[in-house]
């Protein structure tokens, strides 16, 4: 799987929240950076006000490799 693979499937997966009409706002953003380096954050609003943050940092030099990440609801 190539990074723009795992970045697709990224966005896919919160569209789907968003298909079922959980959320009222998605803010996401990546930093790509050298070395096939990149950082996601994301902040999605749902429907009762509650906010779910992903922040995950992907390594995607041999493989697709999640180095560190946090999912705060």
């Amino acid at each position: 799987m190539s990074l723009r693979d795992y970045l697709n499937d990224f966005h896919r997966a919160l569209g789907k929240i968003e298909d079922y009409g959980f959320v009222e706002f998605i803010d996401i953003k990546e930093e790509i950076r050298a070395g096939k380096q990149v950082v996601i954050k994301a902040k999605v609003v749902l429907v009762d006000g509650s906010i779910l943050h992903v922040r995950e940092y992907i390594d995607a030099k041999y493989k697709i490799d999640k180095i560190n990440y946090t999912y705060q609801y």
